[in-house]
């Protein structure tokens, strides 16, 4: 369930900031968005990371800004939310239809792909990444080593693609 509420939408899963370009192109919903294959990327130091996106397939530019929230999901019935940590701010950036925007998601991760103090990783299938209104459904890519532990990561800020 969406609540608008002063700017701001709360959805199941965490407070999301909606933000208006100043050209007056509104938040990106999730019924226009469609979601690119989650692929590994060169992670930083200590991490196991993969590119998220996501493509404007609606008729007007829409904004979209920030880090966006993500979830672990097809593991069991209810998507796990993850603690995220932007790793900068982010400009709002216009997508004009078919444009696209990229993130990393990056978890820490030791040698082997062992977790730190004892927690067991998990290897999603999906990861569920945060538009203004609502989660987008992003498969994981043939051979992607994705693994998360401790259910913290580290989120970069859209990027035009």
């Amino acid at each position: 369930m969406v609540l608008p509420i002063a700017g701001l939408l709360l959805t199941a899963c965490g407070l999301v900031t909606v933000t208006k370009h100043p050209q007056g192109a509104p938040a990106c919903t999730a019924g226009d968005m469609q979601a690119l294959p989650a692929i590994p990327t060169p992670p930083p130091l200590g991490t196991v990371a993969v590119r998220v996106g996501v493509a404007n397939l609606g008729d007007y530019p829409c904004t979209i800004s920030g880090a966006p929230h993500v979830a672990i999901g097809g593991l069991s019935p209810r998507p796990r939310t993850l603690v995220v940590t932007p790793s900068g701010p982010g400009d709002p950036l216009v997508l004009a239809p078919g444009d696209q925007a990229v993130a990393t998601v990056a978890a820490p991760m030791g040698p082997n792909f062992t977790c730190a103090a004892g927690a067991a990783p998990t290897r999603p299938p999906v990861l569920l990444v945060g538009v203004p209104d609502d989660l987008v459904a992003m498969k994981m890519a043939d051979g992607s080593n994705f693994t998360e532990c401790g259910d913290a990561v580290t989120v970069s800020p859209w990027q035009a693609f």
